[in-house]
């Protein structure tokens, strides 16, 4: 398993973790409570603002909007 595989895997636990024992303040938690329609809209909002950093913006905010979008996928 590649490296990124087995954190894409780390980060699905940490999320499950999250929504299952819910810690104060935690935005994962935040999210989940929300609900499904909620965790969809900040989806297409991170993607929203991946494409424009695509256009625009340096190799280090396309990462950084790209690691959004991941984690809230």
């Amino acid at each position: 398993m590649s490296a990124t595989l087995g954190f894409l895997d780390y980060l699905y636990e940490v999320v499950l973790d999250r929504i299952r024992s819910p810690r104060p303040g935690s935005y994962t938690a935040t999210i989940a409570k929300q609900g499904l329609a909620f965790a969809v809209k900040k989806m297409l909002e991170e993607s929203g603002e991946l494409g424009i950093e695509l256009l625009v913006g340096s190799k280090q905010r396309v990462v950084e909007e790209a690691a959004d979008l991941l984690y809230h996928l």
